[in-house]
């Protein structure tokens, strides 16, 4: 569906450098969507002009979906949600990072009408507790019904991706699935898998159509 840019090392502080290498890797990883993080200082500054960053990039719109922290996200101001769907109108995805079953309120989904919806990592942890089973449920069936898909982070193994895929959650982000890939030797970190270009080209990617079907979808647990 996806890959996620990981800003390399960790702790840059040159946002706009990781957004125009995650963006140019668009034409290399298409079709699938490449999720770019962005702050909300950023987000919200007037020089910054997303459209014309991505087009000098060699990438269109449909290929990237803006990644935004949802602690940022419930703090923006009205010019703030409005630059959200004027990206939406040009043709990005909005994703929501980090999303807590207490924070995720539905006023603040309503709000960004995000494509994709990254759950804490935490929650993972806590699907043995009805509670959080049930927060999760109706959390899917919220977000599925406006056209997003959650996905679930910290997935370290086989088990926890079946205990959320069975509450629709069907797609995870971890170390069962497989291992961050890097194309510069000077950016890999223990763990990380050198690849180049053309491995992207060797992927299977499922093109995602179909909207507000997340409940109705057949499991499928895949890298």
């Amino acid at each position: 569906i996806g890959y996620e840019a990981l800003p390399r090392p960790p702790l840059v502080t040159n946002e706009l450098a990781v957004i125009d290498a995650a963006v140019s890797m668009a034409q290399h990883a298409g079709p699938a969507f490449v999720f770019v993080p962005l702050s909300g200082a950023l987000l919200s500054s007037p020089g910054f002009d997303p459209a014309a960053r991505v087009r000098a990039c060699g990438a269109i719109p449909g290929e990237i979906a803006w990644l935004v922290h949802e602690l940022e996200a419930s703090r923006l101001d009205e010019a703030g949600v409005s630059r959200l769907e004027h990206m939406r109108d040009a043709g990005f995805h909005v994703a929501l990072d980090t999303a807590s079953l207490a924070l995720l309120g539905h006023t603040l989904v309503a709000a960004v009408r995000p494509s994709f919806v990254f759950l804490d990592p935490r929650i993972a942890g806590r699907l043995q507790e009805d509670v959080a089973k049930a927060e999760l449920a109706a959390t899917v069936t919220f977000v599925s019904r406006l056209g997003g898909r959650l996905i679930a982070r910290g997935i370290t193994e086989s088990a926890q991706a079946l205990a959320v895929a069975g509450l629709g959650v069907q797609y995870g982000v971890g170390d069962h699935l497989a291992r961050p890939v890097v194309l510069r030797q000077e950016l890999a970190e223990t763990g990380d898998e050198m690849v180049t270009d053309a491995w992207f080209r060797g992927r299977d990617v499922r093109i995602l159509e179909e909207r507000g079907a997340a409940l109705d979808a057949p499991l499928l647990l895949t890298s």
